[in-house]
């Protein structure tokens, strides 16, 4: 390859045009070095953190589980007595929302409602 810094314009001095297109070329390279750096700083922290965050949840799973096998008497029938009493909430207002759509459907959708404006007043 030329080297552009080297060719002369015609009244025989070095060109600007040359030194500021090997300036912006430098500038390029310089631009990826930092890219690359903080690439690599920033997935360091991550890595760092992924570990941390590893390494504190087996430390807390190690030391929750003796408690967790001790009060097991306690939580199955706790968790049990939970799941029965929200399903029974939910298929209560599932049954609600059914027999509701079942009464307008049979009783018709403008019953009990103010038609005209002002009829509530007579």
């Amino acid at each position: 390859m030329i080297d552009r810094s080297l060719i002369t314009s015609p009244s025989g001095a070095k060109s600007g045009v040359f030194f500021m297109q090997k300036r912006r070329e430098d500038a390029t390279v310089s631009s990826q070095v930092v890219g690359l750096a903080s690439l690599a700083i920033s997935g360091g922290i991550l890595l760092l953190l992924t570990g941390v965050t590893l390494t504190t949840s087996v430390l807390i799973l190690i030391l929750s589980v003796p408690f967790l096998l001790i009060t097991s008497p306690i939580w199955i029938p706790a968790g049990f007595l939970i799941f029965i009493s929200v399903a029974g909430f939910g298929f209560a207002v599932a049954a609600k929302v059914v027999l509701s759509r079942v009464y307008k459907y049979f009783v018709g959708p403008s019953s009990g409602r103010v038609t005209e404006k002002g009829h509530h007043y007579y």
